[in-house]
């Protein structure tokens, strides 16, 4: 690892700890002025930051990076000050035997938090995050993905503007060897989203120093389509799915588990759907593996409906039909628009179907509401939608994460916001009593026995019988 990237982690951490410190001290209403300045002066200059994102529709750069990163930091000014602040417990639950202790829970940060932002939503999935840590009063590192700093430049200027305080976020280098030099720095928590690959690393590094994080992996998500289901509405939104973004959405259908009885015209809806469907270009290493996985399939008997590589390299969203659960393609972490179609006939082994996956990170179920909605409740992954698909996650109040070998941990929404925080106890005795400090003495194993029993016996006679022998020796207890 180069020295250079070595001094300059040491020196962005130090900054960043010296920002934390002074920062903490702001109230949360404080840090929500400042953020709500900085909120109207985005919206502002929406355009322009949009504008430095490396991707040619400036349309999705806006409505996909943009809109909902202000919306999560207008979330954040509803409601970030009720979440964070300090909760007295109060008397119902008490146990008895606490009644002269009050008991508070207060939410601290953590300190200085680092983020390792991807390269698919290289905005949102930074400043949204960013501005949770802020809020909880940390100081926020942002490893933007390769290429990827100018917009983040562009926020950094604009916060300075508004009057946020010196170092309170800071960018490293965009190489993927700053990330390594930066996790195995120490910073008091990492937030990453990327590969399933590059999230074990993180957390050895991490376990290593004892620090927690929060990771955001690979995906493999499926759609089920039940019978009843309006196939060409749903033709529509997988095709808009799997071509969002070049296929490069974390949660894009890669499954599809389609009923034997509409399959043959679900096939036929998605696949007109995507005839013409503008071409991509895939990096080298997505390039060999989605190449390796259709290859993989179509020799275990898969069929190509529609879509591949074209001779000049390019890619053109692809649906593979008659795969198999057991094939490599339900297993792999694609992240190109591919998928493949699965047929079934018993809606009862559904579930256990799609929980094969290693991955669990997404979702989605189409057909009548009940149905679907019963099936979601068995599928064991992070977020499912019903009758949708991706859109609704957008939704700032939403928690986002995933199961299995997609993460764990959450961002966004108000679990997202308490990922930023400690929780710490503060426990107060009222009055002298301190029982515990009496010299035991055989009355006290009656005492406490009766207590149990009038506490929790489920018979009301119990609990009677128990009460009075309690005070008896309560009586007992006082008169020596």
């Amino acid at each position: 690892m180069s020295s250079e990237l070595q001094h300059q982690c040491v020196s962005v951490h130090r900054r960043a700890m010296m920002a934390a410190r002074s920062w903490r001290n702001n109230s949360v209403g404080d840090r929500l002025v400042l953020l709500k300045k900085l909120r109207r002066e985005m919206a502002l200059r929406a355009s322009d930051i949009a504008e430095l994102i490396q991707r040619e529709d400036l349309a999705l750069s806006l409505s996909a990076e943009l809109l909902p990163t202000l919306d999560a930091m207008k979330f954040l000014e509803n409601e970030g000050e009720k979440l964070l602040r300090p909760r007295r417990l109060g008397v119902r639950g008490r146990p008895l035997w606490m009644g002269t202790v009050d008991s508070e829970v207060h939410y601290e940060p953590h300190g200085t938090i680092l983020i390792i932002a991807p390269s698919n939503y290289p905005f949102l999935l930074s400043a949204a995050l960013a501005f949770q840590a802020l809020v909880a009063g940390n100081a926020v590192v942002i490893k933007p993905a390769e290429n990827e700093s100018a917009s983040l430049e562009l926020l950094l200027e604009i916060m300075d503007e508004v009057g946020f305080p010196p170092d309170i976020i800071q960018l490293l280098a965009t190489s993927v060897e700053s990330s390594k030099v930066a996790v195995e720095h120490g910073f008091d928590k990492v937030i990453f989203t990327g590969s399933a690959e590059t999230g074990r690393k993180v957390l050895a590094s991490q376990a290593a120093k004892l620090k927690p994080s929060v990771v955001e992996l690979s995906g493999n998500d499926a759609a089920v389509i039940l019978e009843g289901a309006d196939i060409e509405r749903v033709a529509k939104l997988i095709a808009y799915g799997l071509c969002l973004n070049d296929g490069c959405t974390c949660i894009s259908p890669r499954r599809l588990f389609v009923a034997n009885s509409v399959l043959h015209d679900f096939v036929h809806a998605l696949s007109a759907e995507l005839i013409g469907a503008e071409e991509v270009m895939l990096g080298e290493a997505a390039k060999q593996r989605v190449n390796l996985t259709i290859n993989q399939s179509l020799s275990a008997g898969a069929s190509l409906a529609v879509g591949g590589f074209s001779e000049t390299g390019a890619f053109s969203p692809c649906v593979l039909t008659d795969i198999e659960v057991a094939m490599p393609f339900c297993s792999e972490d694609l992240f190109a628009p591919v998928c493949g179609v699965i047929g079934y006939d018993d809606v009862s082994q559904l579930a256990e179907l799609v929980n094969a996956s290693p991955y669990a990170l997404g979702a989605s179920v189409y057909g009548p509401n009940e149905q679907a909605i019963r099936l979601a409740g068995k599928l064991d992954v992070g977020c499912i939608t019903v009758n949708d698909l991706i859109v609704p996650t957008a939704d700032p109040r939403v928690p986002f994460g995933g199961y299995k070998q997609s993460g764990f941990g959450t961002t966004r929404g108000r679990e997202g916001l308490m990922e930023m925080v400690r929780a710490k106890t503060v426990l107060i005795r009222r009055g002298k009593f301190l029982g515990q400090l009496d010299t035991p003495i055989t009355s006290h194993t009656s005492l406490i026995g009766n207590y149990i029993k009038m506490s929790h016996c489920s018979s009301w006679a119990d609990r009677v019988r128990a009460s009075m022998e309690f005070m008896k020796a309560w009586k007992n207890q006082t008169k020596k």
